[in-house]
């Protein structure tokens, strides 16, 4: 098997086991699982990345105060960068600076910032209570 192939199926369990800690603190991402077992957690990512902006799932996690259990943090963490493009690490980077400005800097041991973020509001697009 390839490296690569073996860094994917990393991906792939790390997708799964965020959906199971999700599910533990009772937030059943059950569409969300469904979509990574059917086409693999990381076309999955790239699909989720690809939308226009952060899915309702997302928000959720930013309200249960894990975000980095979203897809848009495990992108981040160091060893699966690779798998993915520049524009989708700044989408995934964008969307959470939107949410949490100082997450790369609370996180900077697990998750690296790509430098490269696109210009969004200042706060979040729907507004949530914390």
């Amino acid at each position: 098997m390839s490296a690569q192939r073996v860094l994917e199926l990393a991906f792939h369990h790390s997708m799964t086991d965020v959906y199971r800690k999700a599910k533990s603190v009772g937030y059943d991402a059950h569409a969300f699982f469904a979509m990574v077992a059917q086409m693999g957690g990381l076309k999955a990512a790239k699909q989720l990345l690809a939308g226009p902006e952060e899915q309702s799932g997302f928000t959720r996690l930013w309200e249960l105060h894990h975000i980095e259990w979203s897809v848009e943090a495990q992108v981040h963490l160091d060893r699966f960068r690779g798998l993915f493009t520049p524009d989708e690490l700044a989408e995934a980077e964008s969307r959470i600076l939107k949410y949490s400005p100082s997450f790369f800097e609370e996180h900077r041991r697990q998750y690296v910032s790509t430098g490269r973020r696109r210009l969004v509001g200042a706060e979040p697009a729907v507004k949530l209570r914390r």
